[in-house]
């Protein structure tokens, strides 16, 4: 059985201050360390580091076997599209540079908790790459899913998704990763 979950983007920018609870702050700074640019020859979308791996929508990367990503800090690379997961509609990549062994640039932040969405209308947080600076935005809970084996493949995702969300981790406001912005 797999999980879906839908949310409503917004266009709203979390730019925390002093004033901003230290649960967001750090929610917003993983979102922003956990998240990488990923630009193909066709579209340019984004990825999630979870547990050291680079994950992202399998219709960002769709049928491109190199493709470039770029770090917070900015250092960009290429990386290999490793593995592909049909079922879920997602794809894992590996930079080239982490090919050798006890090389781990990604890992800058302890690993991002699972967590699971909450209710309608709870706060989420991604990270939109669409103009090439990440910025965090607010995103609202719509329903949080099972999916059923019969129904699953009846659900027909677009590759015209928004530009720059594609891809993108989408995090709660206390930092804990809830999944990937098909």
């Amino acid at each position: 059985m797999n999980r879906a979950f839908l949310y409503s983007p917004t266009d709203a920018v979390i730019v925390p201050d002093s004033s901003t609870s230290r649960n967001i702050r750090e929610a917003v700074d993983c979102a922003y360390d956990r998240t990488v640019i990923v630009s193909t020859p066709a579209m340019t979308g984004a990825g999630a580091i979870i547990g050291g791996k680079v994950i992202t929508s399998l219709l960002l990367v769709a049928k491109f076997r190199e493709v470039s990503i770029r770090m917070r800090q900015g250092k960009k690379m290429s990386a290999y599209v490793h593995r592909f997961d049909y079922d879920r509609n997602l794809a894992e990549l590996l930079p080239f540079s982490l090919g050798s062994p006890g090389r781990n640039e990604m890992a800058t932040t302890k690993e991002p908790r699972v967590g699971t969405g909450g209710g309608i209308g709870e706060p989420l947080i991604f990270v939109d790459v669409g103009n090439g600076v990440p910025s965090a935005k607010v995103a609202g809970m719509m329903y949080n899913s099972d999916l059923a084996e019969p129904f699953k493949n009846k659900w027909k995702l677009s590759s015209a998704g928004p530009r720059g969300i594609m891809g993108s981790g989408v995090w709660n406001t206390v930092g804990k990763f809830i999944g990937i912005s098909l």
